[in-house]
């Protein structure tokens, strides 16, 4: 096992992170290893299984070969909650338990192999999963992952490369607000995450402390909306038009346009005039729905959203995820205008043919007020409150 370290920022300063490099095995019997709630499903599928299992055929001659990064948040002496790496942690939980299955049907030759797999058979994690998406595909991926480990080709070497010469590099760090920073800035720098994943990090991390039910059952909201209805909601929706009130070109939405959607903490924020009528609502709200009257009326009032707000970071950004895609869901199931003003090929012509406010940005920024007269072409109004 090795330890090194690697720079984290907070704000403008940089701090050493202690970092270990250990082998699948040693991850794997790690003491309270666990996948907290709010992580988003396991939506690794049969070619993800195979990539990794060709990348460990490939190198399979090494001395070492490293996996990636794994991030974990020491919540107390007893437990560690996986922040970042749990689709490949899981991968090789799958895989272990498919090789344990194996050892007890026919031992393997080496003896020290079948001793390590029966203790990681013991310590292991064994984590459930109530998401469905989770589900089926930890089922048929344990499949294809028996497919290949039972395979005559799949040699006792092999096993021991993965057991023991795999590694991992890990972090752990306290602080779930750091763990979610580091988190966010790992995969910012391009690894395979869409834009809307990482704002989900972002905003995990500004939850209050205490919140840790509050944020389970949030996460489970936003992960029950589709992976490209959340991309096309931010993308197609909420970019450009929070662009084009500003008078801005809203062509693409990528990584580095996330910060659009990173506004204020209403916990720690200072009491900047600007952000008062943002605490009058938000405070309001919450106090309206937690009357005993709500109880007797079972009404519940939602926040006042509007498109172009300051974003409220933590739990108002999930709710207004949800309040604008439940928006446009109603507006695509019931109404033929929404069709007849953008089209059949939605807003995903837009660079081709619906860039009607762009026309006009590189010659002149538009008036507001004539902006809005602009986008009366488009049902924008519909998604108001």
């Amino acid at each position: 096992m090795t330890t090194e370290s690697a720079p984290i920022a907070r704000t403008t300063e940089f701090v050493e992170l202690p970092r270990k490099i250990i082998s699948v095995r040693a991850l794997l019997a790690e003491p309270g290893l666990a996948i907290p709630q709010y992580q988003r499903p396991y939506k690794w599928t049969g070619k993800n299984i195979n990539q990794l299992f060709a990348d460990i055929a490939t190198h399979k001659d090494k001395s070492s070969y490293r996996l990636g990064t794994i991030v974990f948040h020491q919540v107390d002496a007893s437990k560690r909650n996986i922040v970042d790496g749990q689709q490949r942690t899981i991968s090789l939980v799958l895989t272990v338990q498919a090789l344990i299955k194996k050892i007890r049907i026919k031992k393997l030759e080496r003896s020290d192999l079948n001793e390590q797999l029966e203790t990681l058979a013991r310590v292991m994690p064994n984590p459930s999963f109530v998401n469905e998406v989770s589900k089926f595909n930890i089922q048929n991926n344990f499949r294809e992952i028996s497919r290949i480990v039972f395979r005559s080709d799949f040699t006792e070497d092999i096993i021991d490369f993965l057991l023991n010469k795999c590694e991992v590099v890990t972090f752990s760090l306290t602080d779930v607000s750091e763990a979610f920073q580091f988190f966010d800035s790992q995969n910012a720098r391009g690894r395979d995450l869409e834009p809307h994943d990482l704002l989900k990090a972002y905003h995990l991390r500004e939850f209050g402390r205490g919140d840790e039910q509050l944020k389970a059952s949030t996460v489970a909201c936003w992960e029950s909306i589709q992976t490209d209805e959340l991309a096309s909601l931010f993308s197609q929706y909420l970019y450009r038009i929070r662009n084009w009130s500003r008078g801005t070109s809203a062509r693409y939405f990528g990584k580095d346009d996330t910060p659009m959607f990173k506004g204020v903490n209403i916990e720690t924020v200072a009491h900047f005039p600007y952000v008062q009528q943002l605490r009058m609502a938000h405070h309001f709200v919450d106090h309206y729905n937690q009357q005993y009257e709500r109880r007797i009326d079972a009404i519940t009032l939602g926040f006042p959203f509007h498109l172009d707000q300051i974003i409220i970071n933590g739990r108002r950004f999930f709710e207004m995820t949800a309040h604008y895609q439940e928006k446009i869901s109603r507006i695509k199931k019931g109404s033929k205008r929404f069709y007849e003003l953008i089209g059949n090929e939605s807003l995903d012509g837009y660079a081709k043919k619906n860039n009607y406010y762009d026309q006009y940005l590189p010659r002149a920024k538009p008036h507001w007020r004539s902006l809005r007269t602009h986008n009366s072409r488009l049902p924008t109004n519909l998604l108001h409150r």
